[in-house]
């Protein structure tokens, strides 16, 4: 089953992500902070779908693009928020 990870900090909108993967037969597991994703260390997911705008103090969106990368090399990033686009 192929592994996605949620890095959504309203919850409900983590839910419902959750719901329609999970449908989909994807294994998808979310958490509030990037520093949450980062700490995962034997999740490592084929895909991380990144909320463009998280609380304050967290890393945010794009600028987490490096460290994310760093963690997880060959792991697909989708960054959302008012535009999605693939990074």
């Amino acid at each position: 089953m192929k592994k996605i990870l949620i890095v959504e900090d309203e919850e409900g909108l983590a839910h419902s992500y959750k719901a329609i993967l999970r449908r989909a037969k994807f294994d998808a597991k979310s958490v509030t902070t990037v520093e949450e994703a980062l700490a995962l260390a034997n999740y490592c997911p084929e895909l991380i779908l990144l909320d463009q705008s998280l609380p304050a103090g967290c890393l945010q969106g794009v600028e987490a693009v490096p460290q994310v990368r760093k963690k997880f090399p060959k792991m697909s990033i989708l960054s959302k928020g008012c535009w999605a686009f693939l990074v």
